[in-house]
């Protein structure tokens, strides 16, 4: 939150956190597979601002799939890149064209990206 003058979308903040805090998560990670597959997560573009305003049954899915998506742009991308999108965050509030201009992926490419992720590690 600090390295990007608070304007970190709050998926990639809590993904962070958690992944830095290493958080096991192979419970939730395999309910947020099965939600995947169903279509039933929450859109990252909505996950931008605070959880609270979240469907309660939404929230711990909301909580395991910024942390999926942290896992997957370090298994992906590394702590490098990840540090370079802080970065940017800093400069350009807009996360969507930060991640466009780093890693050429959109909101929907990530979605994609992350659910297949989540499917190779946690599917059933």
């Amino acid at each position: 939150h600090q390295a990007t003058l608070g304007q970190c979308p709050v998926w990639f903040n809590e993904g962070l956190a958690q992944l830095e805090e290493g958080s096991a998560h192979v419970t939730s990670a395999v309910q947020l597979a099965r939600a995947f597959a169903r279509g039933q997560t929450v859109p990252f573009d909505s996950l931008e601002a605070s959880f609270f305003d979240l469907p309660q049954d939404k929230v711990a899915l909301a909580y395991a799939k910024s942390l999926a998506a942290l896992e997957y742009l370090l298994d992906t991308y590394g702590m490098v890149e990840i540090r370079r999108l802080l970065k940017r965050m800093a400069t350009n509030p807009d996360f969507s064209s930060v991640l466009e201009d780093e890693l050429r992926l959109t909101y929907p490419t990530l979605e994609r990206d992350v659910a297949t992720y989540v499917q190779k590690r946690y599917g059933s």
